[in-house]
């Protein structure tokens, strides 16, 4: 945590620091990240692709979250993931994306749109 901090003291300005595991950091221009990817993505293949979906567990998926149409936070996610979501599944060791394509059939054939 200290690190963090003063990382961010210093340099938050310029570049983001989160992890994808417990005693991780990751350091990544403030421009960029999954999110970025996720936008640049939508706006390439406009019209083209109808839903985004996205599945995350770990602080570096909170953009990737926010910018898809349809997240989800495997239930082993850490709590802000799980807050992000839009929807929350099984744990990531149980199938997570059977399950999603499972549900998201099932929203469908019921009648429930998409974004």
């Amino acid at each position: 945590p200290f690190l963090r901090a003063d990382l961010r003291s210093h340099f938050g300005h310029r570049f983001r620091f989160d992890s994808s595991w417990p005693n991780g950091l990751e350091m990544q221009r403030i421009d960029s990240g999954k999110g970025l990817a996720i936008r640049t993505l939508k706006e390439s293949y406009k019209g083209a692709v109808h839903t985004v979906i996205c599945v995350g567990d770990a602080e570096n998926d909170l953009t990737m979250m926010e910018a898809a149409d349809i997240s989800y936070a495997v239930d082993n996610a850490i709590d802000p993931v799980k807050k992000a979501a839009d929807r929350v599944t099984v744990s990531n060791e149980e199938h997570a994306l059977a399950h999603i394509i499972r549900e998201l059939e099932a929203d469908i054939l019921s009648g429930r749109s998409l974004p």
